[in-house]
């Protein structure tokens, strides 16, 4: 052991002779005190110096039993603390022996000697036994008492008090030491076990960093096109809404539902968008990969450029996966990235996908290829690791395979790169099949019929045009319409008509209250059915709103559903 050790272990053994001292101190105090009381009838003389010796040391381990168990006396003077208790009985006896010359306590001073092993410190012992050797030894030269078989008696007292003293010291020793060592193993284990959790946050953090690096470099990418969609977008939708004012005929219906497929299109390409802002969480639902697909199809014409082919060939239309369709898509988005960017002169960008059967199970297979400059085999090998990359400084970030590849290991499935220098690359996403049924979209049915209506309905949100419009589209429906631009103001008016509001239309984000803390001040006025209305439905707070019992309706939405969810709430269905 080192030196450290050694005096962790010293201290420890101070201790327990400190704690034996507090639980001895009083039982040696009252026995000596007993002692002197019943000797002499007992017709056991004391003598003069006997009695002055216990006037003196009976007083003194009443003061040390008190000190102990107050613990004014220091943990690490134990050993001196039970050696006084140890010398104050034994002297006595000792000094009796000598001034009565009464054989009887010969007996006694041999089992005091040999109690000296519970005073556990060798060197206390020591002292002691030289102490009563010295006085037994003057005794014997003057002829007293003495005698040789006396002297025999108490020297193999003393030795069996040493063998015994030493062996409970051993004992205590290894104990502790033992002891020591486990807390030692359990403060490495601990440690390590601290270690392994700080590396594993370290890992999902790192995991979140590399995650937002690419959306990064993905949004950068994408900006051009989508910018230069929606500008096609909006100026269809004003050339369209022109042609409806200029021409009140039956074309004009026709142009308004133009407008509504450009607006639709417009919808499904921030949909696109906000998928990426999602911070990697998973949110794993029965879907179709095909469908996931076609959904990101322009968002993928937008990203390539004119001399890329883009094709696609999806034959797996009946196959579902458990998964997050916007990870997925971000998945395929990075792969389509990166062979546009091997297709430097044009060529040809194919996603396929197929079904395949592994180990008896059916699983969906897709194939992003492209017919650039490849890899070598170098390459190959290294391609998914992070921060690798062949791209020039400044032009990728080595993120976007490693990325990909947890992405299909999270899924449960695995993904592999085919590639030879100069004839292509093609990855090879394989994803493990459910039975279970995918979410049923609701086909659209007729208009809602226009019914009269006694319903109140208070709609929140800071955007004026939202409020005018939501408004005049539920008044047509029969009901009456309720504003307020905040939620500070939706209190303040549910308030002001006690009992009349029947439901409450919940813009998310607004200045002054939000969503969230209106929903919490009507909760705690009433069990009114609130209808929350979001550009993006699976942000976590709406999550929490709509685990408490609020409905969510994602933006933007068909007159149709929004009247179908009103009805719907208000029981008139």
């Amino acid at each position: 052991m080192g030196t450290e050790a050694e005096q962790q272990l010293d201290e420890k053994l101070a201790a327990i002779a400190y704690e034996r001292a507090r639980t001895l101190a009083p039982i040696v105090c009252a026995a000596t005190a007993l002692a002197l009381v019943v000797s002499e009838p007992s017709g056991v003389p004391v003598g003069l110096a006997a009695l002055v010796w216990n006037a003196v040391t009976i007083p003194a381990l009443a003061a040390l039993a008190w000190a102990l168990h107050r613990r004014r006396v220091r943990p690490t003077h134990g050993h001196v603390a039970l050696a006084a208790l140890w010398f104050a009985a034994t002297g006595g006896t000792l000094i009796a022996l000598l001034s009565t010359h009464e054989r009887m306590l010969i007996a006694v001073l041999v089992l005091e000697t040999v109690a000296a092993a519970i005073t556990v410190s060798l060197r206390w012992t020591l002292v002691g036994y030289v102490l009563i050797d010295i006085a037994l030894f003057v005794e014997f030269m003057l002829g007293g008492i003495v005698d040789g078989p006396a002297v025999g008696l108490i020297a193999s007292a003393q030795v069996f008090g040493l063998l015994f003293q030493r062996l409970l010291w051993l004992s205590l020793r290894r104990a502790e030491e033992q002891r020591m060592l486990r807390e030692e193993v359990a403060q490495k284990l601990a440690h390590q076990l601290a270690e392994l959790q700080r590396s594993e946050q370290e890992r999902e953090v790192l995991g979140m960093q590399l995650q937002r690096a690419q959306r990064m470099e993905v949004a950068g990418t994408l900006a051009a096109g989508l910018a230069h969609d929606m500008n096609n977008i909006l100026a269809s939708i004003k050339t369209l809404a022109e042609l409806s004012v200029a021409h009140p005929d039956a074309a004009r219906a026709d142009d308004l539902k133009d407008i509504v497929a450009q607006a639709d299109r417009g919808a499904e390409l921030t949909r696109s968008l906000l998928a990426f802002s999602r911070k990697g969480q998973y949110r794993k639902q029965v879907l179709h990969p095909d469908l996931v697909i076609s959904a990101l199809a322009p968002i993928m014409t937008s990203t390539v450029t004119s001399a890329v082919d883009l094709q696609l060939s999806l034959g797996a239309p009946a196959q579902r996966i458990e998964g997050d369709s916007a990870q997925l898509q971000q998945v395929i988005l990075n792969l389509v990235v990166n062979a546009r960017d091997a297709l430097v002169g044009g060529g040809v960008l194919a996603l396929t996908t197929r079904s395949v059967t592994k180990q008896g199970q059916p699983w969906y297979e897709l194939r992003i290829s492209d017919t650039g400059k490849g890899m070598d085999e170098a390459t190959r090998l290294r391609v998914f690791e992070p921060f690798f990359t062949t791209k020039a400084v400044g032009a990728g970030t080595g993120l976007g395979l490693s990325l990909a590849w947890g992405v299909v290991q999270a899924h449960g499935g695995e993904i592999r790169v085919d590639s030879e220098r100069g004839r292509g690359t093609t990855f090879i996403i394989e994803l493990p099949c459910t039975d279970a049924p995918a979410p049923v979209a609701v086909a659209p049915t007729s208009e809602v019929v226009t019914m009269p209506s006694k319903h109140t309905v208070l709609v929140v949100d800071d955007e004026p045009m939202v409020r005018t419009t939501t408004r005049r589209l539920l008044e047509r429906k029969g009901y009456t319409v309720l504003e307020a631009v905040n939620g500070a103001e939706a209190l303040s008016t549910f308030d002001a008509r006690p009992g009349e509001v029947d439901l409450v239309l919940l813009d998310m984000t607004m200045p002054v209250m939000s969503g969230p803390e209106c929903f919490d001040g009507l909760r705690a006025r009433s069990q009114v059915p609130v209808l929350l209305v979001t550009g993006y439905a699976s942000d976590s707070a709406a999550q929490r709103l709509f685990a408490r019992g609020a409905s969510v309706m994602e933006k933007p939405y068909s007159s149709r559903d929004l009247c179908r969810e009103v009805e719907r709430l208000l029981g008139r269905s």
